[in-house]
């Protein structure tokens, strides 16, 4: 990997010094880059000395810095150097879930503090060191979001089995006391770390504290034939799971006056559990964990339907979405057309290409939705979730967006989860 240059903004400092799309940043001030953080850090110095590789020649140029105009560049990763991996063999890892054949990218068990600051990828901190966690402090690398799964370091160990000597929590402490905010992920897994050993957890964590702790299901596929049994959270398992945490939560506003830990949605959903008002989410601190995005849809559908320019009409659409979110947005399409006499169906399609438990907009396969066309009419308007596709637009199969609205007979379109943006994309279609 290099500093890869993708873009260089038009009036920016470094269009004037002459660098191009292509070239590749080496170095400022003599420092060499590592990832775009150290880009970052680096542009706030008065006078910036640049070196560029371009063609395979080194040339270097000297700027006076511009706060105003900013150096300007855009890199092809935001990693120069090696991305940092995970060496864990975690029970309920997804990537060792997936099935062959696959793109490559899929298959890299990422583990690094810098995607965590900059995108919200959760880490373990089982492999990083102190000088990782000097950076993250003396560079203010914060909110940091981390998996830890339980206090209990043997119950940790069964779960994850680091190849090092565990000390996350001895970690956890130095970055909150260094004044990081870590917001901590549990990967629920029945019979390991649920029951006590989570009340435990969530107790210490507290304690400890943290800014938000997020508890999830493990998303189990069907190619788990080599890994250990992890069964599914039932419907009752959920129900009394958020009926504990509830009382934690209930605890915490009124010793602290915010609730802390959060339980994903599906929790609610398999539970058949009214998903919590929007201010149960509080600032919604476990977003990037994908909590409390069915409410957040909810609430900006809602929001939306109040707007005196609001203009649908009677135009048809098929909204595609997966078994899991299909309570969630039926709940929406029968209000939108009580209210604005729209006509959108619901088409609910199994995530039949991962198999197993797997049922999440977001893991919905090209495969998914050709195996179920006679679902469609010919020509029909489809909406499918773009949250299925990469930023390459790219179906976790391979499949292109392309590649199947050729394929299919039907108009297939891809558009946002956010309520807001769906309430958009039908007035833009009705006008």
């Amino acid at each position: 990997m290099a500093a890869q240059i993708i873009s260089v903004q038009r009036g920016s400092l470094a269009e004037s010094s002459g660098i191009k799309t292509g070239d590749v940043l080496v170095s400022i001030n003599g420092k060499k880059l590592k990832d775009v953080l150290d880009y970052q850090y680096l542009c706030q110095d008065e006078h910036l000395d640049l070196k560029v590789k371009r063609d395979g020649e080194f040339y270097s140029t000297s700027i006076d810095n511009d706060a105003d105009r900013g150096l300007g560049l855009k890199f092809s990763s935001s990693v120069f150097d090696k991305i940092m991996t995970c060496n864990n063999s975690c029970q309920f890892c997804f990537i060792d879930q997936l099935p062959r054949g696959l793109r490559p990218s899929l298959y890299l068990k990422d583990d690094d503090y810098r995607l965590s600051f900059l995108y919200g990828n959760f880490i373990t901190l089982t492999n990083m060191g102190d000088g990782d966690i000097k950076r993250i402090i003396d560079q203010r690398l914060s909110p940091i979001y981390v998996s830890l799964h339980s206090s209990d370091i043997l119950t940790r160990k069964e779960l994850i089995r680091p190849k090092d000597d565990d000390i996350v929590l001895e970690m956890l402490n130095n970055l909150i006391a260094g004044g990081i905010e870590a917001h901590i992920q549990i990967v629920l897994c029945p019979g390991i770390n649920d029951g006590p050993p989570l009340t435990k957890t969530i107790l210490e964590l507290q304690k400890m504290g943290v800014a938000s702790i997020g508890i999830v299901p493990a998303g189990l596929t069907g190619y788990r034939d080599k890994l250990e049994t992890i069964r599914p959270v039932s419907g009752d398992e959920a129900k009394e799971l958020i009926r504990a945490v509830s009382k934690t939560q209930d605890a915490n506003m009124k010793s602290i006056g915010r609730r802390v830990v959060f339980l994903a949605d599906e929790f609610y959903l398999i539970s058949g559990t009214k998903l919590p008002d929007g201010e149960y989410y509080e600032d919604y601190p476990q977003l990037e964990n994908g909590i409390g995005l069915s409410r957040l849809f909810l609430d900006e559908i809602e929001t939306k339907m109040n707007d005196e320019d609001l203009i649908i009409g009677k135009k048809e659409h098929a909204v595609l979405t997966s078994t899991m979110a299909a309570p969630v947005l039926t709940a929406a399409i029968e209000s939108i057309n009580r209210r604005t006499g729209a006509m959108l169906r619901i088409v609910e399609i199994k995530n039949s290409f991962f198999a197993g438990h797997i049922s999440v907009a977001g893991l919905l396969a090209g495969a998914d939705i050709k195996a179920n066309e006679n679902l469609f009419e010919q020509g029909e308007s489809v909406l499918a979730p773009d949250i299925s596709l990469n930023q390459d637009r790219l179906f976790l199969d391979g499949i292109s967006e392309e590649e199947i609205k050729g394929d299919v007979f039907f108009d297939l379109q891809f558009v946002s989860t956010t309520g807001s943006a769906f309430i958009d994309f039908l007035m833009e279609k009705a006008g």
